[in-house]
């Protein structure tokens, strides 16, 4: 047996399970909103920080001092507390940034939760619906893809397709598979004003949301959202677009789905 391979492979356990560990306090500082309430200060102490989210002090500096220690957080002057530095916060806590990333990290707990359910599906060959993963799991894909969505979609993916931008431009027609909370479909609406967009999803939490982001966004009228699988759906004439971005690898039979339907271009 090779010793040195041994060492760096039991290495590398303790240091995924330490990086597991890290993300469930990471996930904890986002539903306390304690990364928020950091972002845009020059420190906060663990009193500070208590009062202003509700939360234990004891629980909070121990939450401090873990995340300093894991490089998240910055120990200012003692009097001053912990802060978090502009950078850090442009990835786990502003939303509009392209390199915003917090939701693939709270996509970990989320995951965890179900592996009673997944287990189960292993043994049977059966599989576990998008309803058991809970309202988190909608909202990680939701906010996982949003900001490349917005910053990417219209400005630097369609350009590369000036032949359909140009259709659209003059009110062409688009089918969006598996949209779930309509921030793809939004960000084209945005994009081109002129586009008719029919977004389909299966989840109608998901299709709900959607709606009210539309409504939210001001292209409710461009958009007509379905809750229906892609093969059920009652589509329209030929379509200048269409797209799938966030559903294809959840799908148990993705090109029988897809067959099912055929849409036309």
């Amino acid at each position: 047996m090779d010793e040195q391979k041994l060492k760096l492979f039991a290495e590398r356990m303790l240091s995924e399970t330490n990086a597991a560990m890290i993300c469930f306090n990471i996930y904890l500082g986002v539903r306390l909103d304690l990364f928020r309430s950091l972002a845009g200060t020059h420190g906060m102490t663990s009193k500070e920080l208590a009062a202003h989210s509700g939360c234990s002090e004891r629980y909070i500096k121990e939450w401090l001092e873990c995340m300093t220690a894991g490089g998240y957080l910055v120990q200012e002057p003692k009097e001053k507390g912990f802060s978090l530095p502009p950078e850090h916060s442009a990835v786990l806590v502003d939303d509009n940034h392209p390199s915003y990333a917090l939701p693939f990290v709270c996509f970990i707990p989320n995951l965890a939760g179900v592996l009673p359910l997944r287990e189960n599906a292993f043994r049977s060959g059966g599989g576990v619906s998008f309803e058991a993963y809970g309202g988190g799991a909608r909202e990680v894909i939701g906010q996982s893809n949003r900001s490349m969505f917005f910053h990417d979609y219209v400005d630097k993916w369609m350009p590369t397709l000036p032949d359909i931008s140009e259709r659209l431009k003059a009110g062409g027609r688009v089918v969006e598979v598996g949209c779930g909370v309509g921030w793809s479909s939004i960000a084209l609406a945005k994009g081109f004003p002129g586009a008719k967009i029919d977004a389909v999803d299966i989840d109608s939490m998901s299709v709900e949301e959607a709606r009210h982001n539309a409504k939210q966004a001001g292209v409710s009228n461009q958009i007509k959202f379905h809750c229906s699988p892609i093969e059920r759906v009652p589509l329209g004439d030929r379509y200048d677009l269409v797209t799938a971005f966030e559903c294809i690898h959840m799908m148990a039979h993705p090109v029988q789905s897809l067959a099912a339907n055929q849409i036309s271009l």
